[in-house]
Parts: C-alpha cells; sequence; structure tokens
C-alpha cells in the first residue's frame, strides 16, 4: 500500500541508486567492449558533442548538469586518449571550446549501439508504453528541479 511520508522520502534515494546501479553497469559494458578507450562519463560528454561540436567548457558542463571543475578532470583524461582537442574560444579568451577528433567521430556508431543494447537489456521487462512514461516522468521531475 501506498505510504505517501514514507514513499515520498525514500525516492530521492530509490532514484539515486537506480542511477548510480545502471551508471556502473552500463561503465562495466563500456569497459567490456571498448577496454579503456571510453568510460561512461566519457560517452555521456561525447554524447553531447556529436549533437553539438565546438561547444564552450562551460555549455558542455551546463547540459551535462556538472560543475566546471569536476568536467576538467574529465576533459583533461579525453585529450591524453585523443577524444577531444581544446581550443581558445575567440569570442572569450580566457575560455575553451571542446572539439571532438577523427577518433571519436569513428567510436560514434559503435558507443551507441552499445548504450542502446546495454539500455534494451536492462529495461525489457518493461513495456515500450511503459518505458516512454517512465521517460516522460523522469523528464518531468527533472525539469521541475532543474528549474528551481
Amino acid at each position: 500500500m501506498f505510504n505517501p511520508e514514507k514513499d515520498t522520502a525514500s525516492f530521492a534515494f530509490i532514484l539515486y541508486r537506480c542511477a548510480i546501479a545502471f551508471r556502473n553497469e552500463l561503465n562495466r559494458e563500456f569497459l567490456h567492449v571498448f577496454k579503456e578507450e571510453i568510460t561512461v562519463d566519457f560517452w555521456f560528454v561525447l554524447s553531447v558533442l556529436w549533437d553539438e561540436d565546438n561547444i564552450s567548457h562551460g555549455l558542455l558542463a551546463d547540459k551535462l548538469s556538472r560543475d566546471k571543475a569536476s568536467l576538467s578532470r574529465t576533459l583533461d583524461l579525453m585529450e591524453e586518449k585523443g577524444l577531444i582537442k581544446r581550443i581558445t574560444d575567440t569570442d572569450d579568451k580566457r575560455g575553451s571550446k571542446i572539439l571532438l577528433t577523427r577518433l571519436s567521430k569513428e567510436l560514434k556508431d559503435k558507443a551507441t549501439q552499445t548504450a542502446i543494447d546495454f539500455t534494451q537489456s536492462e529495461l525489457k521487462s518493461l513495456s515500450p508504453i511503459e518505458i516512454r512514461e517512465l521517460v516522460r516522468m523522469l523528464n518531468y521531475i527533472y525539469s521541475k528541479v532543474k528549474g528551481k
């Protein structure tokens, strides 16, 4: 039976636990497929850049809901692996733009398919309607929280 007080209080924990478990398992899948070349954190960054290359560090941080400092470390590692290149922003010399490399462009299809296959496998017990509703509700909650 639904207990509004108890169930609402535990919602944040359940959502957090689910997100962490999903992230960790997806990371294991990426490590299995790509070894050390792509991690789930790299894939999140690349997913944004595959849609919109040549964006500022700040805009990338906003799109990922990450702070600039933690994103900087990820970008350093990605640059070391040849997945991105940083150039000085011509509009703002204090900032940088993040660009995809040929390597990261070549990895797009395989990385995207890996994420799709993993997600479909994990959600196979849900109907397409349930998945659409889950995504709709999560996006709604995110927009409410982010809008504050």
